[in-house]
């Protein structure tokens, strides 16, 4: 019995080998997209494998291969709650980072297309921690570092173009005049400070109605965003009706 040539097994990687890294402007560089946050796929836990498999049969690869950090669970749940909005409503977004949950917003609204409004200034100033923080808040490695994610954004964006407003601003300098008449989601990821988040929360309920779905990232992981939400919702302001890992959906009373 002839003996057979030893055969080389590749790991199965993603399309682009690149690490994730900032370019020399101090961007974050949108060549380091990944399908996954490690080259070699075959080194993810098989748990996270089919869940992103899962996903994509939902959700489309295109906006899962976008940086996030949000659980694949929450992306699921993000996208079938925009498949839900009425047609000719918007959907507007506080906190954009590099463009993966608006992406998600717009893949499930394509037909007809949704408008879609997102506020930010772009320049990762998204994650501050009140001064007071503790267990609560969950801290990663560009926590607190200014850099611009402007470019990344715009790329992913791409394909969301003509029906895609940006607002480069604070949220908290934004009013409801700057924003469409009939939102359909209105969906909260910005500054998790306790201050910020309730001023995004008051701008979200100045301009919905009773059938807008308002969701809100971060709950239960980030001190800020945790207690602002719990105080409007023992005010009445809003209804805590379910939470997908940290992700708030939020109802307002009639």
């Amino acid at each position: 019995m002839g003996m057979r040539g030893k055969r080389t097994i590749r790991p199965w990687t993603s399309q682009s080998r690149h690490k994730t890294e900032k370019d020399s402007s101090g961007n974050f560089s949108p060549d380091s997209l990944r399908l996954f946050p490690h080259n070699n796929l075959i080194m993810q836990p098989i748990g996270a494998i089919l869940q992103h498999l899962y996903a994509a049969r939902i959700i489309g690869a295109g906006p899962l291969r976008i940086p996030t950090h949000m659980s694949y669970r929450e992306r699921i749940s993000l996208f079938r709650t925009a498949k839900q909005i009425p047609k000719g409503s918007s959907i507007v977004e506080i906190g954009s980072w590099i463009g993966a949950s608006i992406s998600i917003m717009g893949a499930a609204t394509e037909s007809p297309p949704a408008p879609l409004v997102c506020i930010d200034t772009w320049m990762n100033e998204g994650m501050s921690v009140d001064p007071g923080s503790g267990p609560l808040d969950k801290k990663s490695s560009h926590m607190g570092e200014k850099l611009s994610t402007y470019e990344a954004f715009q790329k992913n964006t791409a394909p969301l173009e003509g029906r895609l407003t940006k607002i480069r601003a604070d949220s908290t300098r934004v009013s409801a005049a700057d924003l469409p008449k009939n939102i359909g989601l209105f969906f909260i990821d910005g500054d998790h400070s306790y201050d910020a988040c309730k001023k995004d929360l008051d701008l979200a309920l100045a301009v919905s109605g009773n059938d807008t779905h308002v969701l809100c990232h971060d709950f239960g992981v980030h001190r800020g965003v945790t207690d602002a939400v719990c105080e409007y919702h023992a005010a009445g302001k809003v209804i805590l009706h379910k939470l997908v890992d940290s992700l708030a959906h939020l109802a307002i009373p009639a």
